[in-house]
């Protein structure tokens, strides 16, 4: 765990100011670590679930490359993306994730996503929290 070492009034600005000019890249860096972690345990439920037609879902299962910020809150987006040139529909790979999340008429859901996430979840935040704990004791991303 992290620990901060100050003497004085001085000390804790000027660590603080550390932590504050360093913060933005550490928490680029752990969301995309965190995300990279979700990534991997979305690609193996749908290959447990047998989710493989081409490949080009699975395959293209990763984060977003751009961190958006929404009302303060930075956000990476975890999802197929790209179309699947060999499928005979040209759909979308965020379209296929969608209906075998969900299903359709004839095909009933199987909730995958949600599975998959359940499960990456400790695993990614710790993966951030080492991240974190490495920019605390060093005061650098």
């Amino acid at each position: 765990m992290a620990r901060m070492e100050f003497d004085g009034l001085d000390g804790i600005v000027r660590e603080l100011e550390k932590l504050q000019t360093g913060a933005g890249p550490a928490a680029k860096k752990m969301l995309r670590a965190g995300a990279e972690v979700m990534a991997e345990y979305r690609r193996r439920e749908a290959e447990k679930r047998g989710l493989r037609d081409t490949g080009a879902m699975i395959k293209n299962i990763k984060p977003t490359r751009k961190i958006k910020t929404n009302a303060g809150a930075m956000e990476l987006t975890v999802y197929s993306q790209g179309k699947d040139p060999d499928s005979k529909t040209k759909q979308t790979n965020a379209a296929k994730e969608f209906m075998d999340h969900y299903g359709y008429k004839s095909r009933p859901a199987t909730h995958w996503i949600e599975s998959a996430e359940k499960d990456g979840e400790g695993p990614a935040q710790k993966e951030m929290e080492k991240i974190w704990d490495g920019f605390i004791d060093s005061g650098t991303e």
